[in-house]
């Protein structure tokens, strides 16, 4: 079930993430006071990014149901979509600070080794075995650490942006026990799981554990938007009392959302992860027009870059707080850092930046691996019939906040 709309709304995500994390000028800031308040509230790109999930999930898991592949299978196939390009962003955030040093030392003439005293993003120079293993494997979640008011501060030390990829394996491996023990009941046993966790997250319980109970609901609520259009519950389907209705409680939620964190450093991300949901049910309509015109030469050159930037947005959410700054040391040789040409420049170049590390270390782990006897293919031609979608639905777990930035 292709949604074109969820590639659009990913790559907005990203972006709308970056600019949260994104030191604006105050240039920008007096020109666009407005504008500068809605990239503030970026950090929303974190539940958008838990809808978009539950959906592509449920897509996965219920194909999983339907053509009989093993729980292993579905838990495997997404591990390593996730992964594979994690532990290739570790790399090259790693080796950044050290190129940047060095093209540094191009200009001054000496080249300074960085340090772990020199950032509290430089902290990785100092790790243990044990700690690059724990931030391998993303266990490093459940870690205690020292002062620690949010699951960001958690990877501050190399990429704070890391623990929500920490909450999406937890959603992976959850969703495989389902599939695993309760196939029969997938959809009863996800019910039964939200409502376990609906006081943990209205309560704010377990927030600094590292599980992933208290995001689990914003994840659910995805899967609900693919139970109601599976079973052909579009907008085009209902009375149109009912769609007025849900269109108020739209409006309303909207309002109320946006006059309560006005000016405010508090967001409710459930309630916006709600709005969300609801905003992607109504815009289905608008969604069948736009895949059915994007089958035109000229709406699809139109589309191509929109779509590009939501093929692309996990590596850009994986790589945008670090590569930011490098990309940072050529732009302000152009244009003066206190410049709006400057913040363009930096946030268009570093978006550009993230396309080869996408096309090179994540791009391939989309491509089913040829396959060399008979009986491999057949368990596996099913799983296929959802690549397309996977594909597009896959993302990044995602975002709230990088380094030198607090998080919400």
């Amino acid at each position: 079930m292709r949604f074109l709309i969820l590639d659009l709304l990913r790559g907005f995500a990203a972006l709308w993430v970056f600019t949260y994390h994104f030191s604006f000028s105050d240039a920008f800031q007096s020109t666009f006071p407005g504008l500068h308040s809605f990239f503030k509230h970026g950090d929303l790109g974190v539940p958008m990014f838990f809808v978009i999930s539950g959906y592509c999930i449920a897509a996965s898991a219920r194909s999983s149901i339907r053509n009989k592949t093993s729980a292993s299978d579905f838990l495997l196939r997404r591990l390593r979509r996730i992964y594979a390009p994690y532990w290739c962003s570790i790399v090259v955030v790693a080796l950044l600070p050290f190129l940047t040093e060095l093209l540094s030392s191009l200009k001054t003439g000496t080249f300074q080794m960085p340090s772990a005293e020199q950032s509290i993003n430089y902290g990785f120079l100092n790790f243990s075995l044990l700690e690059w293993f724990r931030l391998a494997t993303l266990t490093q979640i459940f870690w205690p650490v020292d002062g620690a008011t949010e699951l960001s501060f958690k990877f501050t030390a190399i990429n704070a942006v890391y623990w929500t990829l920490a909450i999406e394996v937890q959603f992976y491996l959850a969703t495989a026990f389902i599939l695993k023990f309760f196939r029969s009941y997938f959809y009863s046993a996800v019910f039964l799981l939200t409502m376990i966790c609906l006081p943990v997250a209205v309560g704010n319980m377990l927030a600094l554990t590292g599980l992933f109970l208290p995001w689990w609901p914003m994840f659910s609520l995805g899967i609900l938007l693919y139970v109601v259009l599976e079973r052909g519950w579009t907008p085009n389907s209902i009375s149109q009392p009912l769609r007025v209705a849900v269109a108020i409680f739209m409006g309303l939620g909207a309002s109320v959302f946006a006059l309560t964190n006005t000016g405010s450093n508090h967001v409710s991300t459930g309630a916006f992860a709600a709005i969300f949901t609801a905003g992607l049910w109504l815009a289905k309509p608008l969604d069948d027009w736009l895949t059915a015109a994007s089958r035109r030469s000229s709406v699809s050159l139109l589309l191509q870059p929109f779509m590009m930037l939501g093929t692309m947005s996990y590596s850009l959410y994986l790589l945008h707080g670090c590569l930011q700054f490098f990309t940072a040391l050529f732009i302000r040789q152009i244009f003066p850092a206190s410049s709006i040409a400057y913040d363009a420049g930096v946030i268009g170049v570093t978006t550009l930046l993230c396309w080869p590390f996408y096309h090179c270390f994540e791009a391939p782990f989309f491509r089913r691996p040829n396959v060399s006897t008979a009986a491999v293919r057949d368990s596996a031609a099913a799983a296929e019939i959802t690549e397309a979608t996977e594909a597009q639905c896959h993302k990044l777990n995602d975002s709230q906040t990088v380094p030198h930035v607090g998080s919400r």
